[in-house]
């Protein structure tokens, strides 16, 4: 997207990125001013549905200590609001991997395909990977991340698709990278082999409660792996370390 300014704002604006959250709804912008990268929510009940949106942007300054900014609209006026706040990244404690992909100011998939490359070894290739990351939820981030390091030190990486890196935005971890796996959804002769792989995650102490034929992937050989293990809660002998 290209650089914008407004004819009262001196920060040098550009918005990278516009997404929808799949769960709050929101409306996210991921906005570089200078050489920082900040957020804006705006809330769905913000706008009538399909109604094209084009907020003004807070000046740097305003942001102070923080990286997010959630806009309101107030009455009777309608006049755009502010609050700011701080949103956290993935807690230190759940970096386990040693691949850090630093991507600061991507704005497209091939921005972030080309950061992806350059940190992965060369034996990787970019179209082998995909990329997972969530700007609000990170709680289910780090559910996800500690599953992936709970499948590598039991040795049972078949289960699922190869963790490879976390992704780092300024300082601010909030997603990470897969492997790329085949996209054959089960049937019913899959079901065997859906079964063993939750059984696996059973016995490593990790309970879903609600999981679906969606949740997993069927390989070309008929083997199944886990995808979408961000739900899970660790029960039993399930740790972390």
């Amino acid at each position: 997207m290209p650089s914008r300014k407004s004819p009262h704002h001196k920060d040098p604006i550009r918005v990278l990125t516009k997404h929808q959250d799949a769960t709050t709804k929101e409306i996210i912008y991921r906005v570089q001013l200078h050489d920082q990268i900040k957020y804006i929510s705006v809330a769905p009940t913000t706008y009538p549905p399909k109604t094209e949106i084009n907020i003004p942007i807070p000046h740097l300054s305003a942001f102070g200590t923080h990286n997010a900014a959630r806009a309101y609209r107030t009455k009777p006026d309608h006049h755009f609001k502010y609050t700011f706040e701080h949103w956290p990244g993935v807690k230190r404690s759940f970096l386990w991997h040693p691949t850090h992909i630093h991507c600061p100011n991507w704005e497209d998939p091939l921005t972030l395909s080309t950061a992806i490359r350059t940190a992965l070894p060369p034996s990787i290739a970019t179209s082998t990977c995909y990329t997972k990351f969530n700007l609000i939820n990170i709680t289910e981030l780090e559910t996800e991340t500690m599953i992936y390091r709970l499948l590598k030190n039991n040795n049972i990486l078949h289960l699922a698709p190869e963790f490879r890196g976390h992704l780092n935005e300024n300082g601010r971890v909030m997603g990470f990278v897969l492997q790329k796996v085949g996209e054959g959804r089960p049937s019913g002769v899959d079901f065997e082999a859906c079964r063993g792989v939750l059984q696996r995650y059973h016995e490593l102490g990790l309970l879903h409660g609600n999981i679906t034929k969606e949740h997993f992937l069927i390989q070309a050989d008929g083997t199944a792996r886990m995808v979408r293990s961000s739900r899970y809660q660790a029960s039993g002998i399930a740790s972390w370390q």
